[in-house]
């Protein structure tokens, strides 16, 4: 019973966001082509897709465990942000942005984690509660495949909400880190 509740939740939050974007895009539809919009609504769809394709993935990452026990927090709810030096750099500082604006203090929990991989060599992280990836360390999910960041909670192995951000939808991110923040970083 718990799993469907749980399944109806995820569900509910992803309805909820594509609603949101589909009310986004169409507002704007006097403004742009109908191909263009098509196109739109397909790379949304794509990343909705693979957002509740991901959920309830298995994740084995050792430095990612080895952070979580050496600060004692094996049981809690993680947030990961997740990204590629080689992914669009637009995109990566805009999905930061927006998490330092929900999370001004960030540094001061352990429980926001950026999982970075493709630093260039002798580059160090610019934010804590980094953990560096190498090539065999990536997470073996299917969002991998888009080259884009994308946010996820992490608890005992376990991806929930796995949520990919779309620069052209801001309020849907808002929306989204609003939730995360509600829900699993109550103060």
């Amino acid at each position: 019973m718990k799993h469907y509740k749980i399944l109806y939740a995820i569900l509910l939050i992803n309805l909820i966001i594509t609603i949101l974007s589909f009310i986004k895009i169409t507002s704007n539809s006097h403004n742009i082509k109908n191909n263009e919009l098509s196109a739109d609504r397909l790379h949304f769809m794509s990343h909705m897709y693979l957002s509740v394709f991901n959920d309830n993935t298995l994740v084995n990452n050792t430095k990612l465990d080895s952070y979580i026990a050496y600060n004692k927090i094996e049981n809690d709810d993680i947030m990961i942000i997740r990204y590629s030096q080689l992914d669009c750099k637009g995109c990566v500082d805009f999905v930061i942005k927006k998490v330092l604006t929900f999370f001004p203090n960030y540094s001061s929990t352990p429980k926001i984690v950026f999982l970075v991989s493709d630093l260039p060599f002798g580059v160090t992280p610019i934010h804590t509660n980094t953990i560096v990836l190498d090539k065999s360390e990536l997470p073996n999910i299917p969002a991998e495949e888009l080259k884009n960041p994308y946010i996820f909670i992490y608890n005992k192995g376990i991806i929930k909400h796995l949520f990919i951000p779309n620069t052209d939808n801001p309020e849907v991110l808002e929306t989204y880190i609003q939730f995360i923040k509600s829900r699993y970083f109550k103060e």
